[in-house]
């Protein structure tokens, strides 16, 4: 044996050369291996780092964590991914005989699937697949969205869990712009527009005769007022007033003018009875007919008659088809964009044709007057 190597009474191997097994051979430490130089297991004479480990070129080198008892979890650290490929790195629970980490090639991080589709792909089709964050009491809990790494350039989008406030928040170019709320005297759902010019808007995709856009209820999931898709709303149960106000201040209008014509044009007006398609029972109500009215007094009709949706500026086109293309349902019918009515902008008019009425009514007791004297 060299003198650079000694072998002491309690199996230490100590020395400042190197010891090698020969292929066949097993080395057995039930104590600890220590020293200052590198460790290889290899099939080559280079090593790279302070433990090496190098297989055949169908295999793949591997650490195993495994313990003595009985019940416990032995895992085995894997340069590859077995049954997948030689390359990237994995975690194999050696009892389930599954990979329980995966980072392939490409730098994607598996949990749960050997083959990861994107950064970080987590998979389980067998139950629930879940992320948890927890965070101190007064913390926040948040998912970041950036393009650069210092200012407001880390968190450009951003999806944010408040404790304290208790609601989430959800920002774009690094501002909030909804929050759900859950805390006492708070708005449920709380819109902030910033550049956007509207507040929100509900589309439905397909035929949505009917189908109802907002809906109001209560505590008992009873209705108070919904808006349908095809522009109709409905109000029910109200137990109190309620008041829509319109904006009509001076300051906001200019080219005022006295309304006249009103008995001619109220003269053109058709109202009419009928019930509602969607309406089983076919109730009869007072009301006009939108495309009627809006011959008379175009400003307060909505839309144009036998209208149908149409693709517009801002939305993803499909391929194939231009701005101002009809839109079609799933059964590759066109889609009806129904007429509305704003029955408060008849006030005017029918309070012109009023007062016009009175006018002459008053002309004629005055010279009704006059020829009983």
């Amino acid at each position: 044996m060299s003198s650079k190597i000694k072998v002491d009474t309690i199996e230490n191997v100590a020395g400042s050369g190197n010891v090698s097994l020969g292929s066949g051979h097993n080395l057995v430490v039930p104590g600890n291996i220590t020293g200052q130089g590198t460790l290889g297991v290899t099939g080559a004479t280079t090593m790279s780092g302070a433990l090496t480990i190098n297989t055949a070129s169908n295999g793949l080198p591997s650490i195993s964590l495994q313990h003595s008892n009985s019940g416990a979890d032995n895992f085995q650290l894997l340069s590859g991914t077995p049954g997948v490929a030689n390359s990237g790195f994995s975690i194999r629970d050696i009892d389930a005989a599954v990979n329980r980490l995966v980072i392939n090639s490409a730098g994607n991080i598996g949990i749960g699937t050997s083959a990861p589709l994107r950064q970080l792909h987590i998979n389980n089709t067998s139950a629930n697949s879940e992320i948890a964050f927890t965070a101190a009491t007064n913390g926040v809990s948040s998912i970041l969205f950036g393009d650069g790494l210092t200012g407001t350039d880390v968190y450009r989008g951003y999806v944010q869990y408040n404790h304290t406030n208790e609601n989430m928040l959800f920002g774009i170019a690094a501002t909030q712009l909804l929050s759900i709320n859950h805390a006492a005297n708070t708005f449920g759902l709380d819109f902030i527009t910033h550049s956007a010019p509207y507040g929100m808007r509900v589309r439905a995709n397909g035929s949505y005769s009917h189908q109802e856009g907002i809906y109001l209820a209560n505590h008992a999931n009873t209705l108070r007022w919904k808006a349908n898709m095809d522009g109709s709303s409905n109000q029910s149960g109200a137990a109190s007033a309620t008041a829509f106000n319109a904006t009509s201040d001076y300051r906001l209008k200019e080219n005022i003018e006295d309304l006249t014509d009103g008995i001619t044009k109220v003269k053109q007006l058709q109202p009419r009875k009928f019930n509602w398609i969607s309406d089983k029972t076919n109730t009869l109500e007072d009301g006009f007919i939108a495309h009627e009215v809006a011959t008379v007094v175009p400003s307060v009709v909505k839309g144009s008659k036998d209208g149908v949706v149409v693709w517009q500026k801002g939305e993803e086109l499909p391929d194939g088809v231009s701005l101002g293309d009809n839109k079609l349902d799933d059964d590759g019918n066109t889609i009806p964009e129904y007429q509305g009515i704003e029955y408060g902008k008849l006030v005017p008019l029918l309070t012109t044709a009023l007062q016009e009425a009175i006018a002459k009514i008053e002309t004629l007791e005055t010279k009704v007057a006059a020829l009983e004297g």
